[in-house]
């Protein structure tokens, strides 16, 4: 998580879940890295990250709270994408609505997906 590789974060895609969610995208494109710093730090060092309120982390996050705000969010759920070496990218589902959560739930239902996408996003690392 240093040097001139995280010089900022930027969104990728975004899948919304009808036609009727609002695109939020705009709001997560070229965050700079050194900015969100300390809490992608907690995010990375949590690998999921559930925030069932995101008003449970207005003094904790205030960075983060501020774009969930931003993008309409009551709740979200941070998820690592993890490198061979280094944290490589996050997942980002957000809720317009405070969500209940079985801890287990994402781990089992994302962990293979996320396997997945890093080896393709982490390729030169892999490849070695």
């Amino acid at each position: 998580m240093q040097g001139y590789r995280y010089l900022y974060l930027h969104c990728l895609t975004e899948k919304p879940k009808g036609i009727d969610i609002e695109p939020v995208k705009e709001f997560w494109a070229n965050l700079e890295y050194i900015y969100y710093e300390d809490e992608l730090r907690k995010i990375h060092d949590s690998e999921f990250l559930i925030i069932q309120d995101i008003e449970l982390i207005r003094t904790s996050m205030p960075k983060f709270y501020r774009k969930l705000k931003l993008s309409g969010a009551s709740s979200a759920v941070f998820c690592t994408i993890e490198g061979v070496k280094n944290p490589i990218g996050l997942i980002v589902i957000l809720y317009n609505h405070p969500i209940k959560y079985n801890p287990g739930y994402y781990m089992l239902t994302l962990s293979s997906d996320i396997q997945k996408l890093a080896i393709l996003l982490d390729y030169k690392a892999v490849n070695k």
